[in-house]
């Protein structure tokens, strides 16, 4: 790397629970049967987060808090292209 050129290294964990809270208005539909089925769940929880209309909204959410990912002049498309080059996302295996 380049001295002076700028770098940013975030870490973010979601956490999925297989059961919800007591809290939390029960959902069949998210009523896991095995362990597999909430494997399943969890990488697709996480293949989703690269997914383009995710990545615009939070580009265009942090532009509006000054942070700026877009470059001048460049379009939305490539800005998440660019976005989605420089992520790393991994599901991560419960620890036993």
């Amino acid at each position: 790397m380049d001295q002076g050129q700028p770098r940013y290294v975030a870490t973010a964990t979601v956490q999925v629970a297989p059961r919800y809270m007591k809290n939390v208005k029960d959902d069949n539909e998210l009523d896991f049967q095995s362990n597999s089925q909430y494997r399943q769940f969890v990488e697709h929880q996480a293949r989703s987060v690269g997914r383009h209309d995710i990545l615009s909204a939070a580009i265009e959410a942090a532009a509006a808090r000054g942070s700026v990912w877009r470059l001048e002049g460049e379009s939305m498309r490539r800005a998440v292209e660019r976005l989605q080059e420089q992520l790393v996302i991994a599901p991560v295996a419960t620890p036993t």
